[in-house]
């Protein structure tokens, strides 16, 4: 089963990137709370005859499932330094810049 999570902060275009995960077969939830991830994903396990790619919206500030999230990291310099103090999880032009749909669809999906 293919299982993607797709999260941003408000206006980052996640009910967009959703709607085009759903457009090409994707069966989909938006804004699914933290807490049901974990039932949500077994669900869908015991559906894998019927679901086989699933991807879910989680709100970016929900510290609830992600733990700590930097945001704001630009460089390579701060991706390193946030890691090495513990960081798991961040965020920032350093990884993409905001995107046309069409070119979000061809780079990732």
């Amino acid at each position: 089963m293919e299982f993607v999570i797709i999260t941003g902060m408000s206006g980052s275009g996640k009910s967009r990137a959703i709607a085009a995960m759903e457009d090409i077969g994707y069966y989909c939830v938006d804004n699914l709370p933290p807490r049901m991830v974990k039932s949500f994903t077994d669900l869908c396990l015991q559906a894998a005859d019927k679901v086989d790619k699933v991807a879910i919206v989680i709100d970016a500030r929900s510290r609830e499932i992600f733990g700590d999230i930097f945001e704001g990291i630009e460089e390579e310099q701060q991706r390193t330094f946030l890691m090495e103090c513990g960081f798991n999880y961040g965020q920032g032009y350093y990884f993409d810049r905001p995107l046309p749909l069409e070119e979000f669809e061809k780079k990732y999906i």
